[in-house]
């Protein structure tokens, strides 16, 4: 959280100019029944929001059902019921302008004192940041089923704005493309269809035999142009080569679905890619986007990757190629991964950090995520508040390019009555709610990219500071946060930022 310290008269709270300081506080009154947060006291033409956070249901364990309920969704100017012991939990948000004057500002959020030290130091708006911020995938086809709305229609384009807008306030950076019908099976509540429609003319029916394809780039184009719009991007990763269960689909000259199962590296695969891989370098070049996109392999086996790499060799060789793991990276050593290595939080060490510091150093991009797992830290709904500051963060402490997660927007069934969703954990899927309202996962994300950002602006400088933050990133350790109690951050955090926020 950017709360430094909590006394008993007043908040402290602390920034650069130009950022967004999210904190939350326990409100408590023994004389009301309702309460409705505001700021009482805030500097005149600064943007404020005051909200509180709603109870949502889920359940305690993967495949149980037991559930509970925990405050995550903030219902900006809203009003609640007080609890039986007379409190609510309130949000509070403020952006300091980014021609603020620096000093000391005496402020007023939900009758406490708040004392705002805006430190004489400048963030970049997100776009220009260093932290790269992967993932965080978008799912049309699960907007368009909670907005009631015919999928690339303006008015689903219109419903998606929100969501894409908190995505380019955290500094998203790549924009995700479907290039293929279920790239990942069916393991989201709503499929994720394909952007470029394959259409095969003439030849048997069915896969086999002889004719020619083409390749309809008209939603691909819109999204791509979309997100560009919205903020989000330059870069942009196709999905995949390689679907997880190698099923490839296309269309025939009367519209009629087919597909078929074939592994990278066999004579169907080839087929079927070649003449796409051909087209589409030449479409992307006639859009100015082809030194932007980048063929993704997520969490794909190293003979799978490296027959998708060889095929690109042969007929496209200079698109470039990324992957994830969740397993030993070693096993990738000797690929060429031009557009950067993601590797999962649960398999970092010393040895993988020594390397990727090397990567960096000489330019190239390794990043890390979580996703349904580990356990902790991560950003399910019961997890503890601090680990959303904690997760970005650790990406600068340890040399990193950037932090990223799998999905921004997939929902369940209801996620407005119910955050489970199948075997994920619960809130594994999505940071925003159907209605727009954002999680404090969100929040907690947000001010943790933003520290992130300064610790790479700071550590780059050099000097007494840079120093300082060297020190204290021995104290950023995957295998200890694993196995933290919840609460075991709040000293780490408190001591992060006030080295971040001295002059």
């Amino acid at each position: 959280m950017n709360m430094v310290c909590l006394t008993l008269a007043t908040l402290l709270l602390g920034g650069w100019r130009g950022e967004t300081v999210n904190f939350r506080y326990d409100y408590t009154s023994k004389s009301e029944e309702t309460y409705a947060p505001k700021w009482e006291k805030a500097p005149e033409g600064w943007e404020t929001k005051a909200g509180v956070m709603r109870g949502v249901k889920f359940v305690t364990k993967v495949h149980g059902d037991e559930y509970s309920y925990a405050p995550d969704r903030i219902e900006w100017n809203g009003t609640t019921t007080l609890l039986k012991n007379g409190s609510c939990v309130t949000v509070g948000q403020i952006k300091i302008p980014a021609n603020a004057k620096p000093g000391v500002y005496d402020l007023s959020f939900a009758g406490r004192n708040v004392k705002l030290r805006v430190v004489n130091r400048l963030l970049p708006p997100p776009k220009n940041w260093k932290t790269l911020v992967t993932g965080y995938w978008h799912h049309p086809w699960a907007l368009a089923r909670v907005s009631n709305t015919r999928p690339w229609s303006k008015e689903h384009f219109d419903f998606m704005r929100p969501f894409l807008k908190y995505t380019a306030d955290i500094g998203l950076r790549t924009i995700m493309a479907t290039v293929c019908d279920l790239p990942w099976n069916h393991q989201c509540y709503d499929p994720n269809w394909t952007m470029i429609k394959h259409i095969k003319h003439g030849g048997k029916p069915g896969y086999g035999g002889t004719g020619e394809w083409s390749f309809d780039y008209t939603v691909f184009d819109k999204w791509v142009e979309f997100n560009l719009e919205m903020g989000v991007g330059p870069y942009i990763d196709c999905y995949s080569l390689c679907p997880w269960d190698y099923e490839l689909w296309y269309h025939d000259e009367s519209g009629r679905p087919w597909h078929f199962n074939a592994k990278p590296g066999t004579k169907e695969y080839e087929e079927y890619w070649t003449p796409f891989l051909i087209d589409f370098r030449k479409h992307l070049k006639e859009k100015g986007w082809f030194d932007k996109v980048c063929f993704s392999a997520d969490e794909r086996s190293p003979e799978d990757v490296k027959a998708c790499m060889d095929l690109l060799r042969r007929v496209a060789p200079d698109f470039r190629v990324a992957a994830s793991g969740n397993g030993d990276p070693a096993v990738f050593k000797g690929f060429k991964l031009v557009g950067g290595y993601c590797q999962i939080l649960s398999t970092i060490d010393d040895k993988f950090l020594e390397s990727a510091k090397k990567t960096v150093e000489n330019g190239g991009t390794v990043t890390y995520y979580v996703c349904c797992a580990p356990e902790k830290p991560n950003t399910f709904i019961n997890s503890d508040p601090d680990d959303s500051f904690w997760l970005p963060v650790y990406a600068a402490a340890k040399g990193l390019s950037g932090f990223g997660r799998w999905t921004f927007d997939s929902f369940p069934e209801d996620a407005m009555t119910d955050a489970t969703y199948a075997c994920w954990p619960s809130g594994d899927t999505f940071f925003a709610y159907p209605n727009g309202d954002p999680s404090w996962r969100y929040l907690g994300i947000l001010n943790g990219y933003q520290n992130c950002e300064k610790w790479k602006i700071l550590k780059a400088e050099g000097g007494e500071i840079a120093a300082e933050l060297d020190k204290l990133s021995l104290r950023y350790d995957a295998k200890s946060a694993m196995t933290k109690k919840d609460g075991d951050f709040k000293e780490l955090i408190a001591d992060t930022l006030s080295i971040l926020n001295r002059e």
